[in-house]
Order: C-alpha cells, then sequence, then structure tokens
C-alpha cells in the first residue's frame, strides 16, 4: 500500500507540476465528457482527503492513462517522455488497481471516522464507539 501510494503521489505531482500537463489532462477530460476535469491533490500528511483524492482518480482512470499516453508520445524531452511512459505501464498492472479499489473502500471508512473524531462536540466514549465500528465493517 505505501509504494502504491507513492506512486499515486508521484503521478498526481507529475500531472498538477506542468500547465502543459495540466491542459493535456483537461483537454482528454473534455474529450471523453469527464465531469472531472482536473486532477486533486493526494495529501500525504492529512487523513481527511486521501478518499476524495483517490476516488476521484480512480474514476478518472480513463483519463489519466490517455493523458499519459499522450504525453509520452509528445513531449519533447527524454525525461518527460520515460516518465509518462513509465507511470502508464505501471498503473494498469493488476497489483495497482487491485490498491486503488481496496484503497478508496478503506480511506472512505477512515477519511469519515478522522473527520468526526475532530469533531467539537466528540466525546472520549463516542469516539472508542466510532471506531470499533469502524474496525468492525466488513
Amino acid at each position: 500500500m505505501r509504494d502504491f501510494l507513492q506512486l499515486v503521489q508521484g503521478v498526481i505531482v507529475f500531472l498538477r507540476n506542468s500547465f502543459k500537463r495540466c491542459a493535456i489532462v483537461k483537454n482528454v477530460a473534455q474529450s471523453l465528457q469527464s465531469t472531472q476535469t482536473h486532477i486533486r491533490p493526494l495529501c500525504p500528511t492529512r487523513f481527511t482527503v486521501k478518499y476524495r483524492a483517490l476516488s476521484g482518480l480512480l474514476s478518472q482512470l480513463e483519463v489519466v492513462l490517455q493523458a499519459l499516453d499522450e504525453i509520452a508520445a509528445e513531449a519533447s524531452g527524454n525525461t518527460i517522455r520515460s516518465t509518462a511512459s513509465g507511470f502508464l505501464k505501471r498503473l494498469v498492472e493488476f497489483d495497482v488497481v487491485f490498491c486503488f479499489v481496496v484503497s478508496v473502500k478503506l480511506f472512505e471508512v477512515t477519511d469519515r471516522l478522522s473527520t468526526a473524531l475532530q469533531s467539537n462536540a466528540m466525546t472520549a466514549g463516542r469516539g472508542v464507539d466510532l471506531v470499533n465500528e469502524a474496525v468492525a465493517l466488513p
């Protein structure tokens, strides 16, 4: 899971760190009639945003794959082309797709739990109950 999250973080940073690559993602998303035309950041230290970022990226996987393919084919620099090509190959491997599905389900529960635990009205007893409920989910 750690390696998967590092891969996802790498893909997100790669796509978001260039206006040109952001524009490619947006154009591909619009051509595929995707409702989300940008890539959400994945904050490595905030647990309450992982679910939205991962589920958004999973729903945009076709957009990301096509954008990476376009970048790999058209980028002027060898480093950018090889990075895009490497991400493209890695994102379609079974273990990555499996981790996507598992992590979205896992972080949906943990993000909700973390948000609830940070509430001003949260009591210690209710917090323990929420954690026990989260652990007991199938």
